[in-house]
């Protein structure tokens, strides 16, 4: 089971979706409708809409990718450390590996060599 991204199979008329994992922006999550990257919005916290429906047995993939370069916060000598701050850089992490060990899985479920390239 993956940590970072869920797959649906389409039947021509469903256009929501769900988002079943943790995300810490809106951003950071994505939807690929038979491998290519689709518009959506968002009609809940836990759910997209495509419109139009994808066609029926098109597969799509509601995925999270999370920032990798930039951090989400930063701290400051003296500055008051508020829980929200720390929970949003340590889930930045937590989120990344998950990604990470999802990119492995995938790479060894499908035969593929793993390079040491950076994830997208």
């Amino acid at each position: 089971m993956a940590l970072s991204y869920t797959t649906y199979q389409a039947d021509g008329n469903t256009k929501q979706f769900a988002v079943p994992f943790g995300y810490l922006r809106r951003s950071h999550v994505f939807v690929f409708v038979d491998g290519l990257m689709t518009g959506f919005k968002w009609v809940s916290p836990t759910n997209i809409e495509i419109d139009p429906a994808p066609a029926d047995e098109a597969s799509v993939k509601v995925q999270r990718l999370t920032d990798k370069i930039n951090r989400i916060t930063s701290f400051k000598d003296g500055q008051t450390l508020l829980a929200g701050d720390l929970d949003a850089a340590t889930l930045q992490n937590f989120y990344l590996v998950q990604e990470m060990i999802d990119g492995i899985a995938d790479g060894v479920l499908q035969g593929d060599v793993l390079l040491s390239s950076p994830l997208p």
